[in-house]
């Protein structure tokens, strides 16, 4: 899977305002953002 395609696929996960503020915010690069996608994943 392509990191655009995992990272589309976790915004469309992220329903939770707690995941929608982890991934509006702007202090996170996106590697921030796949690495919170992978705990996500992990969890």
């Amino acid at each position: 899977m392509k990191k655009k395609e995992s990272f589309k696929m976790f915004s469309e996960l992220a329903l939770l305002d707690s995941w929608e503020l982890i991934l509006n915010d702007e202090r996170l690069n996106e590697l921030e953002n796949v690495l919170y996608f992978s705990m996500f994943l992990n969890f």
